[in-house]
């Protein structure tokens, strides 16, 4: 059975992380993942990235708004949900921003990310949101396709440039 409970910085650190790491490296572009997963989860583990991130969602649970949950089935987390809230200034209006979402590859393509993704809509709608954002990569296609899915729609498009070796295609 599939249920959700607040994140514990210190018993899911662990779980959290990977969720991170899974996350980032499906939404980078192929130039910056330093191989396959196990070498960028290597490369991510021993910076100082991993309590960086763990210091920053401390620190936005001093906003009572913040969503930090674990979602597990039958007690084994399988997937990890992260949002902030914010106010654009001189609009008046309330983002909630998805950080982290993200589910363990054994359990993807099962409708899990479907359910975590509206019940993120449902909170940030309960919590004073206007406006729900997420991000994913590019090349990403299951995540865009369930962002669609879900009636999000882009509004802004990044870009970038490798200025180490200007002729890598990103």
């Amino acid at each position: 059975m599939l249920s959700y409970r607040p994140a514990n910085l210190d018993t899911d650190r662990d779980f959290i992380i990977a969720m991170h790491i899974l996350g980032n490296f499906e939404n980078d572009p192929a130039s910056l993942r330093l191989g396959d997963i196990n070498a960028y989860r290597a490369w991510w583990g021993h910076a100082a990235q991993a309590s960086e991130f763990l210091e920053v969602i401390g620190e936005t649970l001093q906003d009572e708004r913040t969503i930090a949950e674990v979602w597990q089935e039958d007690s084994r987390p399988v997937g990890f949900l992260w949002v902030v809230f914010s106010r654009i200034a001189g609009y008046e209006m309330t983002v909630a921003e998805i950080n982290d979402i993200e589910v363990a590859p054994t359990h993807q393509r099962l409708g899990i990310g479907t359910m975590i993704l509206q019940h993120a809509e449902d909170l940030a709608r309960e919590r004073g949101a206007d406006l729900l954002r997420s991000e994913t990569g590019v090349e990403n296609q299951g995540s865009l396709a369930l962002h669609r899915k879900l009636g999000f729609v882009p509004y802004r498009t990044r870009f970038e440039k490798r200025l180490d070796c200007p002729d890598a295609v990103l």
